[in-house]
């Protein structure tokens, strides 16, 4: 039992790690503090209550930037011999590679209007990704197995524990301004339906 809880308690700190680290570096800031603010004003002034098709469209394309990013900063380095063309570079171009494809996935489904877009294009799932895997890219972080499991297991308890502020924290004024807007919209909508089917009936 104790090593177990030992063993959680390490895969706790490595995760922990994931979103101290970039704070230590101040290369990584500039790539990280963009990051959190999208997602802070995106989660809780515009997907507070669910994420539109074009906010999944735009999440998809912050992807498949972050992605090209990550390859563009594998090849300087490589091309400057700060590293070797090795497994460890192999595997981190295919985690590059599977963040792009993944963006475009996002942008696709978003683009044809399917409901999987919603749910794999939200900023929350969009955020979690490229937070936890930069530090990995740029080297900040050593890339291993066990950060890896760390980064998966983990997801549940940073998705529900924004969920659980999300619940707290009041509906901006934004957000009600443009629920009011909907509706105001759909009942313009239904009246003019139902006056063309009143034409209709008379003509």
């Amino acid at each position: 039992m104790a090593a177990l809880f030992a063993v959680f308690a390490d895969l706790l700190r490595q995760w922990g790690m994931l979103f101290v680290s970039p704070f230590t570096n101040t290369h990584l800031l500039w790539i990280i503090v963009p990051i959190y603010l999208n997602f802070l004003f995106t989660e809780f002034f515009q997907e507070k209550k669910g994420t539109p098709f074009g906010n999944a469209i735009s999440n998809g394309m912050i992807v498949i930037w972050v992605g090209v990013d990550w390859s563009r900063t594998l090849f300087e380095v490589l091309t400057s011999k700060e590293i070797p063309i090795d497994i460890l570079f192999f595997t981190k171009m295919f985690i590059a590679a599977l963040l792009i494809v993944y963006g475009l996935w996002i942008v696709v489904s978003g683009i044809k209007v399917k409901k999987v877009s919603k749910h794999i294009g939200r900023i929350r799932q969009v955020t979690y990704v490229c937070l936890m895997f930069t530090p990995i890219m740029y080297g900040v972080v050593p890339i291993s197995f066990s950060s890896i499991f760390a980064i998966i297991i983990f997801f549940p308890l940073f998705y529900y524990f924004i969920e659980a502020v999300d619940y707290i924290l009041p509906d901006p004024k934004t957000f009600a301004e443009e629920s009011g807007n909907a509706h105001l919209d759909f009942l313009a909508e239904l009246s003019h339906s139902g006056s063309k089917k009143w034409f209709q009936f008379w003509k």
